[in-house]
């Protein structure tokens, strides 16, 4: 298989099981179109201590926690936790 049906693969089977154990953004919206917005994207896989963004960087990147969680800090102050389905990044 191809890197993009590979990705695609992994993606579909990650939001499946989102399916109904939260209302995430993509909730509703037609596979066709999250397979529109999602096709340049990339799955990152994180554990704790790991950083996606750092604070005073402007990245122009849209962050779908498809698993587990994501705590937003400022230091050591926690900001926010984001869980599966929800959307975090400077244009979220």
């Amino acid at each position: 298989a191809s890197d993009a049906a590979a990705y695609w693969t992994q993606v579909s089977t990650l939001l499946e099981q989102l399916q109904g154990s939260r209302q995430g953004i993509l909730d509703g919206v037609p596979e066709e179109t999250v397979k529109a917005v999602l096709s340049r994207g990339h799955l990152l896989e994180c554990g704790p201590g790991d950083f996606i963004a750092r604070k005073g960087l402007v990245p122009r990147t849209v962050f779908v926690v498809l698993a587990g969680t994501l705590e937003v800090r400022d230091g050591p102050r926690l900001l926010a936790v984001a869980s599966e389905g929800e959307v975090v990044g400077e244009l979220a």
